[in-house]
């Protein structure tokens, strides 16, 4: 039973980072900047991921400073920039986690 729970939150995570890498992939497909649209369903998709409110504006922040600073703004590097910021709300209490390499 315990490894049905566990498939099922498995799972779960899995079809919120499908859906959350889909909407950054939008991101950086064919655009400069990402509109207030594209930002709404990306915000929509970290909430939905529970990610909670202020973590979700921070993200969101993260992913308007890089493009504001970066000249050429691809998936590897909004991926990166989110993952730290991350590990930064995460706090220092956390600071033994370590980020898992791409497989």
């Amino acid at each position: 039973m315990a490894i049905t729970i566990f498939n099922k939150i498995k799972n779960g995570l899995k079809k919120t980072h499908d859906r959350v890498t889909a909407n950054l992939t939008r991101i950086v497909t064919g655009r400069e900047k990402p509109n207030e649209e594209l930002l709404e369903d990306i915000e929509a998709s970290f909430i939905q991921a529970d990610i909670g409110i202020e973590a979700t504006e921070r993200l969101l922040d993260v992913i308007r400073d890089t493009y504001s600073s970066e000249k050429n703004v691809d998936l590897p590097l909004i991926k990166e920039r989110i993952e730290g910021e991350l590990i930064n709300i995460l706090g220092a209490d956390n600071a033994g986690i370590k980020q898992a390499s791409p497989a």
